[in-house]
């Protein structure tokens, strides 16, 4: 990932170095992958589209996307917190964990919390050989009520007006 660095302030009025991602031109990038076969004009019509919608698009690795419109609870039913043991972790990997639990609270993807709750950190090895963070939600995924329909049914979505469509189109969900 690219970063630059930048300062955020922290509550004391004081800054501290942050390593900002950098962003990538996701238009580019997407008008790079389309295939040699489509006419200009084409090209054209994905690249007004694109730059329409180009909000929904990730622009770097912490740009996940969130709204304070929801709120999702799972549901374990009365079953005590499950607190997992800690893993030793070998000490070239403890760095990395550092670095990458850093990062994400910077990005406030997650904050400090003391919970009854706790899983292990996993680092896998990826093909080109960088460590993915993981943490091992096996435990807790084992208790948590299974939710059949975690999504409204599309007809009621499109009754509700939340959905529009075209008649020619057909709707799809993507994941």
């Amino acid at each position: 990932m690219n970063v630059a660095p930048a300062e955020k302030e922290i509550g004391n009025g004081s800054a501290t170095p942050v390593m900002q991602p950098v962003k990538k031109d996701v238009v580019a990038e997407l008008m790079d992958k389309l295939p040699d076969e489509l006419a200009g004009s084409q090209r054209s019509s994905f690249r007004e589209l694109i730059r329409k919608h180009e909000t929904i698009f990730s622009k770097h690795e912490y740009d996940i996307g969130k709204t304070p419109l929801v709120e999702y609870r799972i549901d374990t039913g009365d079953h005590r917190p499950i607190r997992q043991p800690l893993r030793r972790h070998p000490f070239q990997h403890l760095e990395a964990i550092n670095r990458q639990v850093e990062e994400m609270r910077q990005h406030d993807i997650i904050e400090p919390a003391a919970s009854p709750w706790a899983s292990n950190v996993v680092l896998v090895k990826k093909k080109d050989g960088s460590l993915r963070f993981c943490v091992d939600y096996r435990r807790i995924n084992a208790i948590t009520y299974k939710d059949g329909y975690p999504l409204p049914h599309i007809d009621i979505i499109r009754n509700d007006g939340w959905f529009k469509q075209k008649r020619t189109a057909s709707p799809r969900m993507v994941r």
